[in-house]
This record gives structure tokens, sequence and C-alpha cells, in this order.
């Protein structure tokens, strides 16, 4: 936290930082080299008892607690240690007939060109993982039924050239003849070409929709 010392005065900084970690959604933790635990929010401290992981293992090598391995893979830790790189992942689980997401920083912390310790931040995204689901669901959905839309528009293209067609076909032909069912499928079919005139107004509007 930075601070002007003249103009904040006293502030207990300790107090403040103290006050965020624990106001985090997420459970953080770290481990040292010694695979300690040691800094940690109140997410985590709650977390350790539901999994009955008392005080005084909080204060030993995780890897002397086998509930631990119900957090967190000591292996990440080892390779972590080894490579200095940070690590994102994803674990699933099930518990009480629930699918459980949880996504995994690992954020090293070098000290004198060294891991000294990992900062460990768990958090829950199961809902945000089903909303995925349901939306990959929806657009899937969506694009068929676009695939679908769109052939049946080229189907009535292809019906409004056709018919277009046949209009030209009958109007020139009904110039030469005095049929009275010539005379009679002209007329119907200037009204058809009145339909189809309004028809190509929506038409190009759904044609550039699906483009």
């Amino acid at each position: 936290i930075n601070r002007d010392a003249e103009r904040d005065g006293s502030i207990d900084t300790g107090k403040i930082s103290d006050i965020v970690f624990n106001s985090m959604n997420e459970i953080v933790f770290s481990v040292d080299r010694n695979y300690h635990i040691g800094i940690y929010n109140n997410k985590f401290f709650n977390l350790a008892k539901k999994l009955k992981i008392t005080a005084f293992q909080l204060e030993r090598p995780i890897y002397e607690t086998g509930a631990f391995s119900k957090i967190v893979d000591i292996g990440d830790y080892d390779e972590i240690f080894r490579t200095g790189h940070r690590k994102e992942k994803i674990s699933r689980h099930r518990k009480d007939g629930e699918n459980i997401t949880l996504e995994y920083l690992f954020i090293p912390v070098i000290e004198n060109n060294t891991v000294g310790s990992v900062i460990t931040i768990i958090r829950d995204i199961t809902d945000l993982e089903e909303a995925r689901k349901h939306f990959e669901l929806i657009f899937r959905e969506f694009t068929d039924r676009q695939d679908v839309m769109k052939s049946l528009y080229t189907g009535l293209g292809d019906i409004r050239t056709a018919l277009y067609q046949l209009i030209r076909l009958i109007e020139k032909n009904s110039e030469k003849s005095s049929d009275p069912v010539i005379s009679k499928v002209s007329v119907l079919m200037k009204e058809a070409e009145k339909k189809l005139a309004t028809f190509d107004v929506e038409w190009k509007r759904y044609q550039n929709d699906f483009a």
C-alpha cells in the first residue's frame, strides 16, 4: 500500500491489508519451499475446518496431512519450485451429487532468483462453467437454425425467380392472345407481381441479416 506518511498519519497498513485479504471471494494461501502454509485468508481457514484439518496440522508440511490432497496436488508445487513458472489449471470434482469446478492459480514469489514460496488462489467457477455450457448450447441451436433459415431463404429466392419468369412469359403471350383464360391468368399474375414486390422488401432485409 503506497501512502503519504505526512498526509495519512499513522495508518495501520497491516490492518488494511488484512481486511482486503479476507474480503476476497477466493481461497488464498501460500506454501513455502518446506511445504509449510504461510499466509492464508478466512476462506482457506474455513475450508480447512470443513476438511477437519486441525490447527496443529496447519503448522506441519502439507504432505503430512492427507486431507490437503482434497485441496491441492503437491506435484504442482514441486513443478513450480523447480521451474519458477506461474501455473493455471481447472479441476472438476463431484460433491454430494453435484459437479463442482475449481480454477487454480499458482503464483511463484521470487526471492534472490529462487522461488521462495507459491501463492495459491482457488476460485469456485461452477456457476460460470454451467453458464458457459448453457451459452454454447444456445449458440449451437442458433447456428443450426440459422443454417436452416439460410436454406429456406435460398429456396424462397429460387421460387421468387421462377415466379417472375412465369409472370413475364404470361404478360408477353397475353398481348398476342384473345383467350379469356390467358387474360385472366395475366390479371392474376399482375396481382402476384405486386405481392412479390412487397415480399422483395422483406426478402432483402432478411438476406442482409443472414449474409
